[in-house]
């Protein structure tokens, strides 16, 4: 059973007359009677100019749904001015009750667009269900689309997508203040970017660090958050983005004993390499030497 339901009202065959809105509520509202849990929170997500003031559309929804009397105390309007904001917007809420089971009610013809937003804003930690409504009332004149096939995406609007949810993440403010913190013992013509207190990013992740740079299928951070933390790294430091790479450390230094000789002599090698040993002390260069030798 999902946990949430979101219901996607961005649709222009929705949105374009009152009854289209009542008639897709409506059929939106049997299926979570139906087939979601009694306590799921709901989300009904539009657009803040999807051709009417954003009251009066607030006032729409509230009188389409006022037939679902046992539903009103869980539905939440969410409404921004695009896709990425309002999806983040509510995987915010998401993560706030520690929900990940979410199903999505939308018209057919939006499916792959979603999936787009949803493949970049949320990870494998979520999972969510599709349910794809066909609408039966008539289409625009001009409309050369049917809202009752599923279209499949071009690589202009993957663009699009990618470029909304950019601009929005950069648009966020940042949670607390980005701080370098470099070595005193390596000068800064050699090493620009040392350590960081991990703060003026914009993840929200309780567990993480507002600076994440990190993400995979088990966290909630997106890559696409991950990709705006490490932007304003790079743009606070002066490095390019696209040459920074992560590298995957042992935790503890007793695990050293893994490593064979030959490896162990290459990170010696490497890391003599990388600091320039004329510019460290000497102390410094026993100890880790001192770390290797009984390898």
């Amino acid at each position: 059973m999902a946990e949430a339901v979101l219901i996607d009202m961005f649709s222009e065959e929705v949105t374009s007359h009152h009854y289209c809105i009542k008639q897709f509520l409506d059929a939106a509202m049997n299926i979570v009677l139906k087939k979601s849990d009694a306590t799921s929170s709901i989300y009904i997500m539009y657009c803040q100019t999807f051709g009417c003031d954003n009251n009066d559309a607030r006032g729409l929804f509230l009188h389409a749904i006022r037939s679902f009397q046992g539903l009103k105390k869980r539905i939440e309007l969410i409404s921004t001015a695009g896709v990425a904001a309002t999806l983040y917007n509510v995987k915010q809420k998401l993560d706030e009750s520690n929900i990940s089971r979410v199903q999505i009610i939308l018209p057919k013809s939006r499916t792959c667009l979603m999936k787009a937003f949803i493949d970049r804003l949320f990870t494998q930690v979520y999972t969510f269900e599709y349910v794809l409504l066909e609408l039966n009332y008539a289409q625009p004149e001009n409309s050369s689309q049917s809202s009752n096939v599923e279209q499949a995406i071009t690589e202009k609007q993957l663009e699009l997508v990618e470029c909304d949810i950019q601009i929005f993440l950069g648009t966020l403010p940042a949670r607390g203040e980005l701080t370098i913190l470099k070595s005193p013992l390596i000068p800064e013509s050699l090493f620009n970017h040392g350590f960081t207190t991990r703060c003026g990013g914009v993840s929200c992740i309780p567990e993480l660090s507002s600076l994440n740079l990190y993400s995979s299928n088990i966290r909630k951070d997106s890559p696409a958050v991950v990709a705006e933390n490490l932007r304003r790294l790079s743009v606070a430091v002066g490095f390019s983005s696209k040459s920074f790479y992560l590298v995957k450390v042992m935790q503890v230094t007793l695990e050293i004993h893994c490593f064979t000789s030959f490896t162990a002599c290459s990170l010696v090698q490497s890391f003599i390499h990388v600091l320039r040993t004329d510019t460290v002390p000497c102390n410094v260069m026993r100890r880790l030497h001192r770390l290797f030798e009984h390898v």
